[in-house]
């Protein structure tokens, strides 16, 4: 009985996680424009689905854009996909000749994206280009603690 349960219970767990809501927009060649202009800041992938690079990167981009949503929000930071072999117009409009492509945007202009290719580099490059130009640090212990240097 407890077998049963426990299988029960194991195949609900896969199902719930399967349903969960993904933080990261799937975008086409009708809603990338509106997207990128109704959200401040924006990055956005153009992948193709048989490309080995994108098929690495998408659980990353993914836990990347969940993880900001919890801890900055969608509002502020929105992550996006476009599949680039199907919505050519985006694509050529982009000028895109590589997979995965990543554009950062800020009020509906792209530039480079310049960050790392794991979870933890996107979302911390994407907090940096969304934070305050300058921190303030109000002792040398904090600005040793900052840059890393120990005593």
């Amino acid at each position: 009985m407890v077998k049963f349960i426990s299988f029960f219970a194991a195949i609900a767990a896969v199902a719930f996680a399967a349903e969960k809501e993904s933080k990261v927009h799937q975008l086409t060649d009708d809603n990338m424009e509106d997207f990128v202009k109704t959200h401040k800041y924006a990055l956005v992938k153009f992948y193709a689905p048989w490309c080995g690079h994108c098929k690495k990167i998408a659980p990353e981009f993914e836990q990347a854009a969940t993880e900001l949503a919890e801890e900055v929000g969608e509002e502020k930071v929105a992550l996006g996909e476009i599949d680039a072999t199907e919505h050519k117009k985006m694509a050529e409009k982009y000028n895109i000749r590589g997979y995965p492509t990543l554009f950062w945007f800020v009020d509906g202009e792209e530039s480079e994206y310049g960050g790392g290719r794991t979870a933890a580099e996107i979302k911390s490059w994407c907090v940096d280009m969304t934070g305050p130009a300058v921190k303030e640090i109000s002792s040398r212990k904090l600005a040793e603690e900052e840059a890393g240097v120990k005593p």
